[in-house]
């Protein structure tokens, strides 16, 4: 069932778009820094989607940050030994 996978990761992609335009427009009539506030919202779901399985989305498994750690050093080192 693949294609179930990719349709719920397309909704939830979808979901997620929807809350970022949410956001603006009561960041907008607020008067309150658009990126501060998408911060915010992304901690506020972050905490909830331990909580609620249709969050799940928003929480990147740990090797994803392992590997970006990982290969960022690898960069560092070749900038420095040109």
């Amino acid at each position: 069932m693949p294609h179930d996978l990719l349709l719920t990761t397309e909704i939830d992609i979808l979901v997620l778009l929807l809350v970022a335009c949410l956001a603006a427009i009561a960041f907008k009539r607020i008067k309150f820094p658009y990126t501060v506030g998408l911060v915010i919202v992304g901690l506020i779901l972050s905490g909830l989607a331990s909580q609620i399985e249709a969050l799940e989305i928003v929480n990147p498994p740990s090797a994803r940050q392992n590997v970006v750690l990982s290969s960022g050093g690898k960069i560092n080192n070749q900038s420095s030994k040109k």
